[in-house]
């Protein structure tokens, strides 16, 4: 599993900022998690987990 961080700013928001972690598996880790899913979850600034997104391989 790859791990990777990507942060959105917005100029017009002052002190806007989202911080998003992108994990893509490179390999079968169960039934759910499967190579080449992608999953993006979005962090609160205060390390807690507030939204997540699957994203699944399309054959």
């Amino acid at each position: 599993m790859n791990r990777l961080f990507l942060t959105i700013d917005n100029k017009d928001i002052k002190d806007y900022r989202e911080l998003w972690g992108v994990n893509l598996f490179a390999i079968d880790v169960n039934d759910f998690f499967k190579k080449g899913n992608l999953i993006m979850t979005l962090d609160d600034a205060n390390g807690n987990v507030v939204y997540y997104r699957l994203l699944r391989r399309v054959d």
